[in-house]
């Protein structure tokens, strides 16, 4: 075993004299990363010429493939014309466009939306955690401040997206840092957290919201915060028919926001505008990135239904929340491009088969 250790110990060593210098703070610091150059299609290319199928777009963001010519040309065209403005004090017109066709693109049930923007998911998240606990401030319900998530979701890096999630490997380490979030466990058939099978089991993974939210007091829940499909902490789970419109109903009875993280099954990915579509259930508020701009430019998307939106109008009318980058015209140039090539070449409807 000590001689195993060693030999472990002497190769890391030689690895380590093997790798190129790099100041990047790289994920892995003894793993030496290609060096990718460019990008054509669905292939990319490293700097000594080798071609990679990516097929996972990067990590589920270059939904539409690398090099699309109308979304190069748009984002030129900006950059030529305005590269940045601050959304806290003006406004830009990509920016507004962008927002237009979000609303197009949001579930009838949610009405006239309106769309912040940001840098990435996490961020997106961020901001919803934040305005689902302002909208029910707004109405005078101060207490209903908790967040409920569950238990091998991923919402982001941040501390407080991190806290929402239950991605158990990377929490570990930042445990001292974790926020008081509520976790339930996961609708996953393959291994019932309750030792059921589906149809028979009376769809305790969706009742094991309801349960939480009475032991904890319906008075303190903001918001349910979920994937529509489980993504990268669990592979694709992909929850029963009945799952979200129960907890939909749940929802609603107890005054909770659901939020969805369309991160990851956003944008047509699932054959429908998005994830939640497929269980025909509409959610009080979408969270998304990745897909929404291509991967050409960092984009997140937090769009609110018209019921909050109309709650905070009538109450201060104040949103005390901005990103840097929100709103960004070359970023919102990007995204709206994006969405129309999706358009154009009916990607969606070619994902669902």
């Amino acid at each position: 075993m000590a001689n195993t250790y060693k030999a472990m110990r002497t190769n890391k060593k030689e690895l380590k004299m093997q790798r190129k210098k790099t100041n990047i703070l790289h994920h892995n610091l003894n793993a030496e990363y290609p060096v990718l150059q460019r990008g054509e299609g669905v292939y990319v290319f490293d700097n000594k010429g080798k071609r990679y199928l990516d097929a996972v777009g990067g990590v589920g963001v270059v939904n539409i493939g690398h090099g699309v010519e109308e979304v190069m040309e748009a984002i030129e065209k900006q950059m030529r014309t305005l590269a940045f403005s601050y959304n806290g004090t003006v406004d830009n017109q990509p920016a507004e466009d962008m927002a237009a066709k979000l609303q197009q693109w949001a579930p009838a049930g949610m009405g006239e939306t309106k769309t912040l923007f940001s840098s990435g998911g996490a961020e997106a998240n961020e901001g919803a955690i934040k305005l689902a606990y302002q909208y029910h401030w707004e109405r005078g319900l101060p207490s209903k401040k908790k967040i409920i998530g569950r238990w091998q979701s991923y919402h982001g890096n941040t501390i407080g997206t991190l806290s929402a999630s239950g991605r158990t490997s990377w929490r570990s380490m930042y445990d001292p840092y974790m926020l008081d979030f509520m976790h339930i466990s996961p609708p996953y058939c393959y291994r019932c957290p309750w030792g059921e099978s589906y149809p028979g089991c009376k769809m305790e993974c969706a009742y094991a919201l309801k349960k939480t939210i009475k032991q904890a007091g319906p008075e303190n829940i903001s918001a349910f915060l979920a994937e529509p499909v489980i993504g990268t902490s669990m592979s694709a789970v992909v929850p029963p028919k009945e799952y979200y419109p129960i907890i939909r109903e749940i929802c609603d009875e107890f005054d909770v926001l659901f939020i969805v993280d369309e991160v990851m099954t956003g944008v047509g990915r699932t054959g429908k505008p998005w994830g939640i579509d497929n269980w025909q259930v509409t959610p009080d508020i979408i969270t998304t990135s990745k897909g929404i701009s291509g991967g050409y430019s960092p984009l997140g998307v937090l769009m609110l239904n018209e019921k909050i939106c109309k709650t905070i109008e009538d109450g201060t009318g104040l949103v005390t929340h901005s990103c840097t980058y929100g709103g960004n015209p070359v970023s919102c140039a990007a995204g709206l491009a994006t969405l129309e090539y999706i358009e154009k070449n009916d990607l969606v409807s070619r994902a669902g088969i």
